[in-house]
């Protein structure tokens, strides 16, 4: 079945997939409250989340490492609908690619087990040295000037132009969503397009995106 739809889905890791932000999680859990100055500092914008995040990973020994890859796999969950949603996708051929300013160390195992993700755009980090460095292998092209670490519209501009369903929760979903066609929205995300009048949908669940989508289909 071809994608009669021309849609295609540009969806959130931490925070919209995962029920909670496993890059806070890690990090509260690994530096307590000496993470807390540099949140405040990317919320407010002071610095990039590249900047910001590569400093907090500095700041933990690599002998840690494999603690964290344990704590991380230990405490991500996924949100309500995620699989319907994979099984959808798969349904009505749209391709599902999942875009995440989060790590390969948590993300791809949390996304092990569902078939019919197209692909999935992550950081990783490199623990060879004393302390853990982050690795951004995505970073923003020169359409991009917001040092996004993991630059999302980028990465949507690497593909063809189709009807673009952004799926998101914060920060680093703003740019994108802002470039999209029909987003949904969450937390962070939702509070900024309420505050500058933009059109997005909440979702409490994947359950809800479906049904959305569905009824897009019939017009």
């Amino acid at each position: 079945m071809a994608n009669s739809s021309g849609l295609a889905v540009y969806c959130d890791f931490d925070g919209t997939i995962a029920t909670e932000d496993m890059i806070t999680a890690i990090f509260t859990y690994a530096l307590s409250d000496r993470a807390r100055p540099i949140f405040e500092r990317i919320l407010k914008r002071e610095c990039s989340v590249r900047d910001g995040v590569s400093q907090l990973f500095s700041m933990i020994p690599s002998t840690r490492y494999q603690e964290l890859v344990a704590f991380a796999r230990e405490r991500v969950r996924i949100r309500r609908g995620f699989g319907e949603f994979v099984s959808y996708c798969q349904e009505k051929q749209i391709p599902l690619r999942v875009v995440s300013g989060g790590f390969d160390f948590f993300v791809k195992p949390a996304l092990a087990s569902f078939e019919g993700i197209t692909e999935i755009y992550v950081n990783s980090v490199d623990s060879s040295g004393p302390f853990l460095h982050a690795v951004w292998p995505y970073p923003c092209d020169e359409s991009c000037a917001g040092d996004c670490g993991l630059c999302k519209p980028s990465i949507k501009r690497l593909h063809a132009p189709d009807r673009v369903v952004v799926i998101g929760d914060g920060i680093t979903d703003v740019r994108i969503a802002e470039q999209a066609d029909l987003v949904f929205a969450r937390d962070t995300l939702w509070t900024y397009g309420e505050k500058h009048g933009l059109p997005f949908v909440y979702f409490e669940d994947f359950f809800d995106v479906i049904a959305t989508l569905r009824r897009e289909e019939k017009g």
